[in-house]
């Protein structure tokens, strides 16, 4: 039986492999933050089906009311 040091230490010696891929590289700053804004933007479920709606097509705010069933 596993114990929970023997995964803790099978886990960090195969994070140390030599032999494993080398890291891609990292987006810059200004990728990363725009990316972290975008996802914020989408954190509300409503904004994401506005998203969906409009991916669609072109909507206008009452059709979006309509379709979302929202105020």
């Amino acid at each position: 039986m596993e114990t929970i040091s023997n995964i803790t230490v099978n886990q960090h010696d195969d994070a140390h492999e030599h032999n494993a891929a080398p890291a891609s590289e990292m987006p810059s700053r200004e990728v990363l933050d725009t990316a972290g804004e975008l996802l914020r933007a989408l954190a509300a479920p409503l904004r994401i089906a506005i998203v969906l709606q409009l991916q669609q097509s072109q909507r206008c705010v009452h059709e979006l009311v309509d379709a979302l069933a929202v105020p």
